[in-house]
């Protein structure tokens, strides 16, 4: 066994006891926030998910003078990339699928937060004010870059998401269509 020299140094195992308690205490406050800004950023990625998706068919619409369509679904919440190839007016030819991962679409009942002008008119009573209560509503573009909401032939309404994770299912964002075609993607965390 060896004994400690006159000027050696170390730590007792009481100040190790200590420095480990209070990393265990800062640890335990910060897991909370740290999962609460987990569950904003998925609901975050999923509202910008979508938003991309729009933007996508209406860039595509207005340069292969094709319709697209976005048809999104509540459950499973998925968003689908559609194109008229044949000028009927039905998208028939899917180009691609996403998958919501950790936003769920809802409430039911829509939300109360009002929005900024030129949105501020945009009906806010459903998941997708579009959807006439149903479980999918679509955005179809067309070549000039405008937009008709089905079910309904709406041209402007929102799509909100929440948290899916069990607790109070609070908006945690919601995209917007304008009468033009403008989009926007709104986030509260």
């Amino acid at each position: 066994m060896r004994t400690a020299k006159l000027g050696e140094r170390g730590f007792t195992l009481i100040e190790l006891m200590v420095v480990v308690g209070i990393i265990g205490v800062l640890s335990y406050m910060a897991v909370p926030n740290l999962i609460g800004m987990v569950r904003a950023n998925k609901i975050s990625a999923a509202a910008r998910k979508l938003y991309a998706t729009l933007a996508d068919a209406q860039g595509l619409a207005t340069g292969t003078g094709k319709a697209h369509c976005v048809v999104v679904t509540r459950d499973p919440a998925t968003v689908t990339l559609r194109r008229d190839d044949n000028r009927d007016g039905a998208c028939e030819v899917d180009v691609r699928t996403a998958v919501f991962d950790g936003a769920g679409l809802g409430p039911d009942a829509g939300y109360a937060a009002a929005m900024p002008v030129p949105f501020d008119t945009t009906p806010r009573d459903a998941w997708c004010t579009f959807a006439g209560g149903g479980s999918t509503c679509s955005a179809v573009f067309s070549d000039d870059g405008t937009a008709t909401l089905s079910p309904g032939g709406a041209t402007s309404g929102s799509i909100a998401f929440h948290d899916t994770s069990g607790r109070a299912r609070r908006i945690g964002a919601v995209v917007i269509i304008g009468a033009t075609g403008v989009m926007r993607v709104y986030t509260q965390n």
